[in-house]
C-alpha cells in the first residue's frame, strides 16, 4: 500500500513493488497490490502473478496518497493478509489503525522528504511530523540506505532494516533497434550526456543544463529525461532553456523500458544531480547500464557509488570539470563500466532485494 501501484509507471516505490512483488509471487506467496485506477488504459486485475485491487482516489494534490492509503487499509481489514507493507513515511499516521486490529505492519520510510525544496512550510512540517510518528508507532521500519538507517538511529533512537532498491541489467538490442531509438532523438552513440530525474530544484536539472551550456560543446548533446506532474516556474525555466539550446533534448517522461535502456546504454556518461533522499533508482539503473556516473557529492550518492563515481560540488566549475573528463578522454570511462555492473550484481540486484524483503516478512509474521 501507499504507492500508485502496478504496472510501475511512475517512480522508485512502484518499481520496487513490482519487482519485489513479482518475485515473491513466483516463490508461492500471495501478493496483493493496491493500485491507482488507470485513466487511459484498462484495469489489470492480475499482473506478474500479483493481484491488483483498484480503489478510488481523490484528485487533490497533497492528500491523494494519504486518502488512498486509508481506503486501502480499510479494505485490507476485511481480508486475511499476513503482512501489511506500507510505502512512504507520510502514511505513518495511519499505522495505528492497523496496529489496533493486531495487524503486522512494515513501513518503508523513504528519504527525508522535509528536506526537499519543492515543499512549503506546511508540507515540510507534515513530513517531519510523519517521520517522528514512523519511529514511534511502527515496530518494523525499512531504510533504503545506510545513511537513512543511521539518521533514524541517531535522531529517533530506533532501529530499521536496511533494504535498498535494485536494478535490472539492460536487455540486448540489435544495432537496428539502437539506431531507430537514437535517430528519433537525433543522437549519436557516445556523444551525449543523459540525466533522468523529476524537475525539482534539489535534483539540479537546470543547474546541470546551465553548466553543460557553458562548455559550448559542438558535437556533444545533453538529454534530460523527466518533468513535473504539475506545471511549475522551475519546470518552465527548464523548458525555456531547452528551447534556446539546440544541443539540449527534453523528451519528457519516458516509461518505455526499451527506449530508456537504449538511451542510457549508449550515452557518454550519466549525470546525477540528486542531493536529497536515499538510494536513487535512476542512479542504480545507470550503473546497471554500464555507464560512468557524474554525481552530486552527498552521502547518499557516495554510498551507492563508492569510489566509482566522479563527484561534483554545486558549482559550475566543479560539474564542468567532471563532464570534460569524459569529453576529452573517452577512455576515462572504461574502468567504471565493468565496476558499476559488478557493484549492481553484488549489492543492488532485485533477486537479492527480494530475498531481504522475504526474510523480513517471515520474521515479522512470526513475531507477536
Amino acid at each position: 500500500m501507499g504507492t500508485r501501484g502496478i504496472p510501475a509507471s511512475y517512480g522508485g516505490f512502484e518499481t520496487c513493488v513490482e519487482e519485489v512483488g513479482a518475485r515473491l509471487a513466483a516463490r508461492g506467496h500471495a501478493v496483493t497490490v493496491y493500485s491507482k485506477r488507470p485513466i487511459d488504459t484498462e484495469e489489470v486485475p492480475e499482473y506478474r502473478g500479483m493481484r491488483n485491487i483498484y480503489l478510488p482516489r481523490p484528485q487533490v494534490r497533497g492528500v491523494e496518497t494519504l486518502v488512498a492509503t486509508a481506503l486501502s487499509i480499510v479494505d485490507s481489514l476485511f481480508r486475511s493478509y499476513d503482512i501489511h507493507m506500507i510505502f512512504n513515511g507520510a502514511n505513518s499516521p495511519l499505522v495505528p489503525l492497523l496496529r489496533f486490529f493486531g495487524k503486522h505492519v512494515v513501513l518503508n520510510t523513504d528519504g527525508l522528504e522535509w528536506q526537499r525544496d519543492k515543499w512549503g512550510p506546511i508540507a515540510k512540517k507534515y513530513y517531519k511530523t510523519s517521520e517522528k510518528i514512523s519511529a514511534r508507532v511502527c515496530k518494523h521500519l525499512i531504510s533504503d540506505s545506510d545513511a537513512i538507517h543511521d539518521y533514524y538511529a541517531q535522531t529517533h533512537k530506533v532501529e530499521s532494516t536496511i533494504i535498498a532498491y535494485g536494478a535490472n541489467l539492460p536487455g540486448t538490442y540489435t544495432s537496428k533497434e539502437v539506431e531507430s531509438v537514437l535517430s528519433e532523438y537525433g543522437l549519436v552513440p557516445g556523444q551525449y550526456f543523459i540525466q533522468v530525474t523529476r524537475f525539482e530544484p534539489e535534483n539540479q536539472p537546470l543547474f546541470c543544463l546551465q553548466t553543460f551550456a557553458k562548455l559550448k560543446l559542438d558535437k556533444i548533446k545533453y538529454v534530460l529525461v523527466g518533468g513535473s506532474r504539475t506545471g511549475t516556474a522551475y519546470m518552465e525555466s527548464i523548458s525555456s532553456f531547452g528551447d534556446m539550446h539546440t544541443n539540449v533534448t527534453l523528451p519528457g517522461f519516458i516509461y518505455d523500458k526499451r527506449t530508456l535502456e537504449i538511451l542510457m546504454t549508449n550515452s557518454l556518461a550519466y549525470v546525477h544531480g540528486n542531493r536529497v533522499g536515499g538510494t536513487n533508482p535512476a542512479l542504480l539503473q545507470a550503473m546497471a547500464a554500464g555507464r560512468p556516473v557524474i554525481a552530486a557529492d552527498c552521502v547518499f550518492n557516495r554510498e551507492v557509488l563508492g569510489e566509482l563515481g566522479v563527484f561534483f560540488e554545486s558549482r559550475i566549475d566543479s560539474l564542468a570539470n567532471g563532464m570534460l573528463k569524459f569529453v576529452e578522454n573517452p577512455e576515462y570511462a572504461k574502468p567504471q563500466v565493468f565496476s558499476n555492473i559488478t557493484r549492481i550484481m553484488a549489492k543492488y540486484n532485485w533477486d537479492l532485494i527480494a530475498d531481504k524483503y522475504e526474510a523480513l516478512f517471515k520474521k515479522v509474521a512470526k513475531s507477536s
